[in-house]
């Protein structure tokens, strides 16, 4: 029996005893809820003492993430209207849960991954005079900043996810930096990769608000991207398997990364289904509404 899963509003025993702040709680939950998938893997004891142990040495980085990401997005709306931190921690259950990635830096990475774009750089993208420059400068500030919170590693996998705004460009320059953006996901390290995944996987179940262009977008990046991009990741790791048939670490680890991919290709066909089906209805209404005139 797997364990409960992380829900919208973290609430337990300690927010009702006001012992603990909701951070502490969050953060409470979720290493919980590793540790018990942990003791299900069919692992060696020393091997599931010594993960456990590296998720605990993570406890209070992932506290403080949880709140710099509560008060970056606290009055944020997503495209559907729903509350912006809604978004982080149905993303949580996906990583957690569907692909059972049990890395806690994902987690940590995850609430801290639009905050620099979305919060710390958001004045900038309403001045046009400030030139492209000016913004690297003040988006490496905010990366070094968090380099202090949270170590260079995460701070790195931040920087690598955040587009920079370069709200001076014109708009055909602005959809080329993000085809950009999309075709350097290639070479993303596992963590960032599997991340950017799980937001994608949210972003197809949570389509039913947006307008036809912003489906049809979402649609066009999965397919031309993602799919791709996930294709060649278990290429890469069969062709390593086929090296590496010695049950170490590294195999261990790689047939774990095979597992999520797997699994991250079948749930994006999935939703992008979904999508399909939402699309044509909308069309098809948007068709007889038209007829009616």
């Amino acid at each position: 029996m797997k364990p409960n899963r992380i829900v919208e509003n973290p609430d337990c025993i300690f927010n009702w005893s006001r012992r603990c702040s909701e951070a502490e709680c969050f953060a409470y939950e979720v290493i919980a809820n590793i540790s018990a998938q942990i003791d299900l893997k069919d692992i060696h004891p020393n091997t599931k003492k010594k993960l456990k142990q590296d998720i605990e040495k993570n406890r209070r980085k992932l506290e403080m993430a949880y709140y710099l990401s509560k008060i970056s997005h606290w009055n944020q709306k997503r495209k559907n209207w729903e509350s912006y931190f809604s978004h982080p921690q149905s993303v949580v259950n996906i990583i957690l849960y569907e692909f059972e990635f049990l890395d806690i830096k994902a987690i940590i990475l995850w609430l801290l991954h639009d905050i620099v774009e979305e919060f710390f750089m958001e004045r900038i993208v309403n001045d046009h005079n400030i030139p492209e420059a000016q913004e690297i400068q003040w988006k490496t500030k905010w990366i070094e900043a968090l380099s202090i919170l949270f170590g260079k590693e995460i701070a790195d996998y931040v920087d690598s996810l955040t587009k920079n705004k370069t709200s001076w460009l014109d708009e055909e320059t602005k959809k080329l930096r993000t085809a950009q953006y999309f075709i350097d996901m290639e070479y993303f390290e596992d963590i960032e990769l599997i991340v950017k995944i799980a937001d994608r996987i949210h972003n197809l179940r949570t389509i039913k608000t947006l307008w036809i262009e912003h489906i049809n977008k979402k649609i066009n990046e999965t397919m031309k991207y993602f799919l791709p991009i996930i294709w060649k990741r278990i290429e890469k790791i069969k062709h390593s398997l086929e090296k590496n048939k010695k049950k170490d670490r590294k195999h261990y680890i790689l047939q774990e990364f095979l597992k999520i991919y797997t699994t991250s290709e079948k749930l994006l066909n999935i939703e992008l289904n979904k999508a399909r089906s939402e699309l044509h209805r909308l069309e098809t209404r948007e068709v007889l509404f038209e007829g009616h005139f």
